[in-house]
């Protein structure tokens, strides 16, 4: 079995979403899937945390994603200057890591 490549996820501010295309959207557990990603990347759950929910920049395989949640919601788009068909392989690998262990997971698409 090969390894996992590894996730990294940063804080990102509202203005780092401008001219960003979603790619996923209107996904459920928004709050699952935050707790996963902060296993996963080891990021600091606080500095993710918005006033409507959170948000985060991922790389994952050299591949920039956005990540925003309002609520039970959240979405993964791709930044502006990102390759959309790479960033749509990688928004679907990350939605598929971060649900591996969720149950129901699949059913928010």
């Amino acid at each position: 079995m090969t390894p996992s490549a590894p996730i990294t996820a940063t804080p990102i501010a509202a203005a780092g979403l401008a001219g960003a295309e979603a790619l996923l959207e209107d996904l459920d557990l928004a709050e699952e899937a935050l707790a996963n990603l902060i296993r996963l990347s080891g990021a600091d759950e606080a500095r993710l945390r918005t006033a409507a929910g959170w948000s985060a920049r991922v790389e994952l395989d050299d591949t920039p994603l956005l990540l925003v949640a309002e609520g039970d919601r959240w979405s993964i788009l791709a930044p502006p200057d990102a390759d959309v068909s790479d960033a749509m392989l990688a928004a679907r690998r990350l939605h598929a890591r971060l649900g591996e262990a969720a149950e129901g997971w699949d059913l928010d698409r």
